[in-house]
């Protein structure tokens, strides 16, 4: 299944919906959608996606600086959304609970590829590097 929405039937759609953060009538829209998507309605997933997809796509790629990883988490925030669905609260903003799941997952990124930066060299090379440096 993919997350991500490409169908051109609803690019206008997407386009529009790109808009200012939402007033108090859309945050109210926006729970009406994720109440709806819990109690098993795909459309409203669908419809979360739509709006949130490209801003939570731009968030990653801002925090991570890098558009390739940052189209695959964004796969991961929806896939996290669906998979949790049951655990959103109402009184909760849908926005707020949506990018605290990427800044989480931005934040993991960042510690990931700093870990895979660091290079280790083994106790017992750094023993015979010594050597060859004092020339013994």
């Amino acid at each position: 299944m993919s997350l991500l929405l490409t169908d051109s039937r609803i690019e206008g759609e997407k386009n529009s919906a790109e808009g200012a953060p939402p007033s108090a009538q859309g945050r109210e829209e926006e729970t009406e959608w994720m109440l709806a998507f819990q109690r098993g309605s795909e459309e409203a997933f669908e419809r979360i996606v739509l709006v949130y997809q490209s801003r939570v796509e731009r968030f990653l790629a801002d925090r991570i600086r890098d558009s390739a990883r940052a189209q695959d988490l964004t796969q991961e925030v929806f896939l996290r959304v669906y998979k949790a669905r049951q655990a959103y609260r109402p009184e909760a903003q849908l926005r707020t609970w949506i990018y605290t799941i990427a800044n989480r997952l931005a934040l993991n990124e960042l510690r990931a590829v700093r870990r895979r930066r660091r290079v280790f060299v083994p106790w017992k090379f750094r023993g015979e590097a010594q050597d060859a440096e004092s020339g013994g």
